[in-house]
């Protein structure tokens, strides 16, 4: 807060002290009004309504929101400090503001209102700013809108936040509980961090409302989250990270003597220490940022499964299964690769498809170096020696081809008409191999497509 920052006891004329509470109390309605540079600290807004009101470059310090109406209610460049929203009524626009610890819930009933501010609520025509776009007279916000803003540590304890827009938001610690109503919620292009997470019951399964109208982000917008995870945002972080002095002296304050001693003596060690250091500090924030989006895609997928929803369960699974593979290493990564090449982790029976008939074109390649066909001997072997390549006969080479291709495809099905044979060592054990595999790829590309028809 800058220096004409005012205090809430200036607002004597709608503030009262609770001594039992030890915080002040603002109790009174309040429509088009404007607060500037306000910092409200301890303070208790109870049984009351805001319409039509803005607050700009206001910060918010342990205070308790209860029991009340917000109605196109706008918070521009404000911070929230360990705050509790307990409203009745919470239809208000958050513009670049920051969240930390504060609480949200609008699980209470009306009937703490009089007759009074009802009647004003719903009648009193409003006009207001969204962006740089004027929206028409007597429209207002319908809904809970977040914009450009930073949340951490914010929990929404909500049986109803229906239409609510998080646009350009960065999600930190951020939880989603007590059968939260998401249905129309929509979640567009996460900035930063895209953390988030619904409470669980006692089977595990998450606690919140989810539909078709819900929108997460897709794998496009999880990659563009935070730049180090394009290749062009990468290359930015790198650049700033090289540069970055006093890192590399704190990871290098960690050496020996000896070892420091040697670098600076052969001055071009340094940047080639520095070179390296760089992409390890990198991978360790790709696996950081991985592993989160991991498990918050996890969360999704769960959310959709606990609603009956197994379509959008499996796309989120799946981009689960994606982020989590590019923190794996050795031989999991190995297995997560063979999950995702012939079945997409069981969400991609297509991709069974393709690698069947990748086997089939490449099995069928080898089968030309030893097959008989009745009284017709195929038999080729691989050279790079060009007069042997310019005499070849094209057209008998693919009719040979077309010969080994329909092997192929028989022994991958391990359906045998008798009529063909592979000969010699290799052909005999391309047969061998491609029997087993084309068994499993078939058992399992069938598999995930039961289960896609089954949903």
């Amino acid at each position: 807060m800058n220096k004409n920052t005012k205090y809430i006891d200036l607002l004597s004329s709608s503030v009262k002290f609770d001594e039992e509470q030890e915080q002040k109390v603002f109790s009174k309605y309040e429509i088009n009004k404007k607060y500037s540079n306000v910092l409200f600290n301890k303070c208790t807004f109870k049984e009351s309504f805001f319409k039509n009101v803005e607050f700009i470059n206001c910060k918010f310090d342990y205070c308790n929101i209860k029991d009340f109406i917000l109605k196109n209610v706008k918070f521009n460049n404000c911070i929230f400090f360990f705050c509790n929203f307990d409203a009745v009524d919470l239809k208000c626009q958050f513009n670049d503001v920051n969240l930390f610890e504060t609480h949200f819930c609008n699980d209470c009933d009306f009937d703490v209102l009089d007759e009074k501010s009802k009647e004003v609520l719903y009648d009193y025509p409003l006009s207001f700013v969204e962006g740089s776009k004027i929206k028409s007279r007597k429209e207002e916000i319908n809904r809970l809108e977040f914009i450009r803003c930073k949340l951490h540590s914010v929990s929404f304890d909500n049986k109803n936040i229906d239409k609510a827009l998080f646009q350009y938001v960065s999600f930190q610690m951020v939880n989603f509980k007590n059968n939260t109503n998401l249905r129309r919620v929509h979640f567009d292009t996460p900035k930063d961090y895209f953390d988030i997470n619904f409470n669980s019951d006692i089977y595990g399964n998450p606690v919140v409302t989810v539909s078709e109208s819900t929108i997460f982000p897709n794998m496009k917008e999880l990659k563009q989250i935070s730049g180090v995870l394009t290749l062009k945002g990468y290359l930015n972080e790198f650049i700033e990270t090289f540069k970055d002095d006093e890192l590399f002296e704190m990871i290098h304050n960690t050496e020996g003597k000896d070892s420091q001693h040697i670098y600076y003596k052969l001055r071009p060690l340094i940047y080639i220490r520095n070179f390296f250091a760089t992409f390890q500090v990198l991978y360790e924030v790709k696996e950081f940022l991985y592993n989160d989006m991991s498990d918050t895609c996890n969360s999704i997928a769960n959310a959709y499964k606990s609603n009956e929803m197994q379509s959008e369960y499996g796309e989120y699974y799946y981009l689960a299964k994606k982020l989590k593979h590019k923190t794996l290493k050795g031989k999991r990564k190995f297995k997560s690769n063979l999950s995702n090449w012939f079945c997409g982790y069981g969400e991609r029976w297509w991709y069974g498809v393709f690698m069947s008939f990748a086997i089939i074109f490449i099995c069928a390649l080898f089968f030309m170096t030893g097959l008989e066909e009745g009284n017709h001997s195929i038999s080729y072997y691989f050279t790079l020696d060009y007069n042997i390549i310019k005499d070849t006969n094209w057209y008998i080479l693919f009719q040979d081809y077309w010969s080994c291709l329909y092997f192929s495809m028989m022994t991958f099905t391990t359906v045998g008409y008798g009529n063909m044979e592979a000969v010699g060592p290799i052909s005999q054990v391309i047969s061998f191999l491609e029997m087993f595999f084309g068994v499993i790829v078939i058992a399992v590309t069938t598999g995930s497509l039961l289960r896609k028809l089954f949903r």
